[in-house]
């Protein structure tokens, strides 16, 4: 074929620039998959032709396509038994042929329909169409991602922050009441509402409290015991939510920025999270929150429902006043939010070939004024800037008016040298702080008397000897020589009692056991722990040692009540029986306060006191066995109530990740009932 003959070229003062080409966005097969189930909204402003727009499914009307999925397509729709506008998820075609993800997909309707919360998304019909369309209706929802939220403002005020964790918990509450765990609890699993109302979303991957020993999640969010053996339960969903308070505070989740092992490791540690020194400002009783949340031991985690009454506690009133949410919020949907960030990643892909063509521009542009001034035989005077011409204030070149971009200087070896060193520098700072934490989190941990006080002083001089040039090496050594001198306390959390405070204590405390004794004599735990005095901390350590232990008893008791009721609400009906006064019956519920026992045909409330240490003893053992942690409750439970029987048990304690300390509180209760009983 014959080439077109070249057309000719107008003179150049005449020829206008070349306009800037659009770069062609990147087709949706580039870009990174989403997670499963979670759709993206389609491209903003051009008409998608669906074959399922304009059809009816599941008596719904489908409008419009608003999300693409990896495995849904979401749809506009009017759910004409409602005359209602809502959301309409179908199941991709080559996704309907995995059974497991349909499985996944239907799992997650079941698990939305039986939540009934305002700040749960609901569910209005699931089904299967006849040509084997798998669909899910629930409402539409107009706002966007909490995740959206915090990329937008950068950290959230610890108010409103506080205002989203709690509506969450709310949520979560309803859940955990059903027996439902959500397990992926995350910014982007929690939707803000245009009116502040926050809603939990994404149940696809949770599950019975029965049936959750596969390891699922997102690492940034997911619990130590869920890291290391896979088995989600309540607490699990508590310590997620415990890293999405710190996220909102601080910015980002604690530990982003590793490989995937590295982060579930640092989960594993259980170094306690600091939002008040990663965010200044933050209150310390919100910290102190986030700390609760988060703690390593899941029976130590208060419930959702514990969660709204603690964050009530520290922020009053105004935490109910959602209202502010909305009014931050500078964008109107979960569509257009998601559009954004698209764009702006498109934009940065094409930034490089913008900047080119518009180099370009302007140079050409230059030559052009240059000529038709008659200019170019004398070169301009060059300001510091680098621009050509006279400078001006305005930092434009008389003359040209157009600026001169200057070519990129080449970095030299030394100032590498240098780049290289304070990247090293700021490296090494960041891992000798970590150390630090380490160390501290051990000392938190594990002093729990004189003792102790060396290993805690060797773990500080090993930070000092690994990370000597630090400012976190520096103060490892100061810690150690001031714990040496007796001028620091060796828990970091405590300081020396003074000799006179002491005595006064030790006199406060002969009035104070025998009232504890009572209350737990009748079963009243809570009351018992609010009696305790504040920590004491005595140079010899016998005083604090005893206090220490009663704290921990105490703790051990309370946490024994909340066990047993997750073990009866979870237990098989067959597991259920108990005796009572009225002869053998049933528990149809039981809560902090009582049993409801079904007995000859008429259900009865009886108080734990009622029952007797004996009987709820006997059921806590059935219930708790196999494992370490609820078993050095009932030690603690059988040490309260002198149950004999129970020291015969044989208690294999090296099934669990901190079988050293529970060794170690077990043989601390066996050796104390022993002396009480003159064994």
């Amino acid at each position: 074929m014959a080439a077109k003959p070249a057309k000719p070229v107008k003179p150049a003062a005449a020829r206008p620039a070349k306009p800037v080409r659009p770069v062609k966005p990147a087709p949706p097969a580039a870009a990174t998959p989403p997670a499963v189930g979670k759709p993206q909204p389609a491209r903003g402003g051009a008409p998608v032709q669906d074959r399922l727009i304009g059809q009816t499914i599941g008596r719904c009307r489908v409008e419009a396509l608003i999300g693409l999925g990896r495995t849904a397509r979401v749809y506009r729709a009017v759910y004409e038994a409602l005359d209602q506008v809502v959301a309409l998820k179908v199941l991709r075609d080559e996704v309907a042929e995995n059974p497991i993800l349909v499985e996944r997909f239907q799992s997650e309707a079941k698990a939305i329909a039986k939540v009934d919360n305002e700040n749960v998304l609901k569910i209005y019909d699931v089904g299967t169409t006849d040509d084997g369309l798998y669909y899910m209706v629930v409402e539409l929802l107009e706002g966007e991602e909490i995740l959206d939220l915090i990329q937008r403002e950068e950290s959230i005020e610890p108010m409103d922050a506080m205002r989203i964790v709690r509506q969450a918990a709310n949520g979560l509450a309803a859940a955990h009441a059903l027996g439902l765990v959500h397990r992926d609890v995350k910014p982007q699993n929690l939707f803000l509402l245009d009116d502040g109302t926050v809603k939990v979303v994404d149940f696809g991957l949770a599950a019975s409290i029965d049936d959750t020993t596969e390891r699922v999640g997102t690492p940034h969010y997911m619990a130590p015991e869920v890291c290391d053996r896979g088995a989600a339960e309540p607490a699990s969903d508590i310590y997620a939510l415990g890293i999405v308070l710190y996220h909102l505070l601080v910015g980002n989740p604690p530990y982003a920025g590793k490989d995937i092992q590295g982060i579930l490791k640092a989960h594993m540690a259980g170094v306690p999270l600091r939002p008040e020194r990663d965010a200044p400002g933050t209150p310390k009783d919100v910290g102190e929150i986030v700390r609760h949340l988060t703690k390593h031991d899941p029976l130590l985690r208060p419930t959702a429902a514990e969660v709204v009454d603690e964050l009530d506690a520290v922020g009053g009133k105004d935490l109910k006043q959602k209202e502010s949410l909305g009014r931050k919020r500078r964008r109107g949907s979960r569509a257009r939010s998601a559009v954004a960030r698209r764009e702006r990643a498109e934009a940065r892909k094409a930034a490089p070939v913008m900047a080119i063509v518009l180099i370009g521009v302007l140079v050409l542009g230059g030559i052009i004024a240059a000529v038709s001034m008659g200019g170019g035989d004398d070169p301009e005077p060059v300001d510091t800037a680098g621009r050509g011409g006279t400078p001006t204030d305005d930092g434009t070149s008389a003359g040209s008016n157009v600026p001169v971009i200057a070519p990129k200087r080449e970095e030299t070896e030394k100032e590498k040298a240098e780049r290289l060193a304070v990247a090293k520098k700021a490296a090494d700072e960041r891992e000798a702080q970590e150390a630090l934490e380490r160390a501290e989190a051990w000392a938190r941990e594990n002093w729990h008397g004189p003792t102790d006080t060396n290993a805690v002083i060797d773990k500080y001089s090993y930070v000092r000897e690994r990370f000597k040039d630090t400012k976190a090496g520096e103060e490892a050594k100061r810690r150690a020589r001031e714990i040496r001198r007796k001028k620091l306390h060796p828990h970091p959390d405590r300081e020396w009692t003074s000799a006179d405070a002491i005595a006064e204590a030790r006199e406060a405390w002969k009035q104070t056991q025998p009232q504890i004794v009572t209350k737990i004599k009748a079963m009243d735990y809570e009351a018992a722990r609010s009696l305790m005095p504040p920590p004491i901390s005595d140079e010899s350590g016998s005083f604090s040692r005893e206090l220490d232990f009663w704290r921990q008893y105490l703790d051990h008791l309370v946490e024994f009540r909340k066990a047993v009721v997750r073990a009866v609400t979870n237990a098989d009906p067959d597991d259920r029986e108990i005796e009572v006064k009225d002869g053998e019956g049933a528990i149809k519920r039981v809560t902090e306060t009582h049993f409801e026992v079904r007995v000859n045909g008429n259900t009865k409330k009886y108080a734990w006191s009622d029952l007797g240490p004996a009987v709820i003893g006997a059921k806590a053992l059935d219930l708790f066995t196999g494992e370490a942690d609820q078993l050095i409750l009932l030690l603690a439970f059988a040490y309260a109530h002198e149950l004999d029987a129970f020291w015969d048990v044989q208690l294999d304690l090296n099934m669990s990740q901190g079988a050293r300390k529970h060794t170690r509180e077990s043989q601390a209760y066996e050796k104390r009932y022993r002396e009480r009983a003159g064994k």
